[in-house]
């Protein structure tokens, strides 16, 4: 037979082979469906959000809609990810419900993640009312991927336009675990994260500065104070007041149970399970609502095992800790650099506390006492906190 048969044959046979492999790695990295199922009846649209794959951990998604013409009702997790980790906002934002959830094992192939039921404002429902953005399904080694959605009706599957202005990394869903304020014990959340420290709208970060008085009212808060601004910002928007109607005290100390309560109520104070965490925590007291909160979200885990230490004065490096855990429940993606090294007081930072630390340094929320020093295990003013919140909101609006 001539050379140029046997140059063809090997040819397609390279052809044959390339197919096999390229349809192998396509099959083994194929991306998840989700599937959003609308059902209309009288006034009330309820909306299944279905998934299909495999080989799937987690995920995250914000599930967009018009206020304009849908008012929500209810949002509840599916049978799919009841037993996992997870997190759902239905006032993520406006017109946003953020959906959040990890598996310490892989996930069935296919299941419900959320009911959502809206009332229809002007009595009718079209597929542009709603949307997905942001999706990303992490596989069994963690590595996030992009995955597909479409909008269905019964047997109609018509793919949904894709999301405008997608152009921000989503949060990181990698949870090995957390360790205590005090460095042991663990909990559900990472230290680590992926690229990025951005979210779009959350309450604590688009906080509006209203029409307020251009002084604040407090004899111990001058203008020319270096605290000024962050405690005029922090007080217009309602996230902390002073111990009195003319005394902000600045220079007190805050306790453990103070910086929670201010988060919780920063979230609308939801329903919480009343179990009791810890052991030093009255189920009566004003604060146990937050720090079970808290402590139900994996921002805090205690200073031990069994104890939260409500009233014990928080510490520079406390705050780091709690404000990086509540930037990770809020969906945000959370950068850890090498920013503490610079600073000579690095060893006295807590091992548990480090990464937080880092994060908070490299966005600016905390800066060191003097160039040098960090002192992590000072306890921190009520200045110091407005002054947190400040930097935190302005960071991330």
């Amino acid at each position: 037979m001539s050379k140029f048969y046997y140059f063809k044959k090997r040819v397609i046979f390279i052809c044959i082979f390339f197919i096999v492999l390229v349809s192998q790695v396509f099959d083994a990295e194929a991306t998840a469906m989700i599937k959003v199922m609308p059902n209309v009846t009288d006034n009330e649209v309820v909306i299944s959000v279905e998934y299909t794959g495999n080989n799937m951990c987690g995920g995250s998604f914000n599930f967009t809609y018009d206020t304009a013409t849908l008012r929500i009702v209810s949002a509840e997790e599916g049978e799919a990810i009841q037993n996992t980790t997870h997190f759902i906002n239905p006032e993520f934002a406006d017109g946003v419900i953020r959906v959040n959830w990890v598996s310490t094992t892989e996930m069935p192939t296919e299941g419900n993640l959320i009911n959502i039921k809206f009332e229809m404002l002007d009595g009718t429902f079209k597929k542009s009312d709603i949307g997905i953005e942001k999706l990303k399904i992490a596989d069994g080694n963690g590595d996030k991927q992009d995955a597909d959605y479409i909008i269905a009706y019964e047997d109609s599957e018509q793919p949904a336009p894709p999301a405008e202005g997608e152009t921000e990394d989503d949060s990181s869903i990698e949870h090995p675990g957390i360790e205590n304020e005090n460095g042991t014990g663990n909990g559900g959340r990472s230290s680590k994260s992926s690229s990025g420290i951005k979210f779009q709208s959350t309450n604590l970060a688009v906080k509006q500065e209203a029409e307020v008085n251009t002084t604040i009212e407090f004899t111990d808060v001058k203008e020319t104070d270096w605290f000024y601004t962050n405690i005029k910002y922090i007080v217009d928007n309602n996230l902390m007041k002073g111990i009195s109607e003319t005394v902000f005290a600045p220079n007190n100390t805050l306790t453990r149970s103070m910086l929670v309560t201010i988060l919780y109520r920063n979230e609308g104070e939801p329903y919480v399970n009343k179990s009791i965490p810890f052991a030093d925590i009255d189920m009566g007291s004003w604060y146990a609502n937050a720090v079970v909160w808290a402590k139900q979200n994996y921002i805090v885990n205690g200073v031990n095992d069994t104890e939260f230490a409500p009233n014990s004065n928080i510490t520079r490096e406390q705050i780091a800790t709690i404000m990086f855990r509540y930037a990770q429940y809020k969906g945000m993606d959370a950068v850890t650099t090498e920013e503490i090294l610079r600073f000579t007081d690095v060893d006295a930072i807590s091992e548990y506390a480090v990464s937080a630390m880092n994060w908070a340094v490299g966005i600016g929320i905390i800066n060191g006492k003097t160039d040098t020093c960090l002192n992590p295990k000072d306890n921190a003013t009520r200045a110091e906190i407005a002054t947190i919140l400040h930097r935190f909101i302005e960071n991330n609006k």
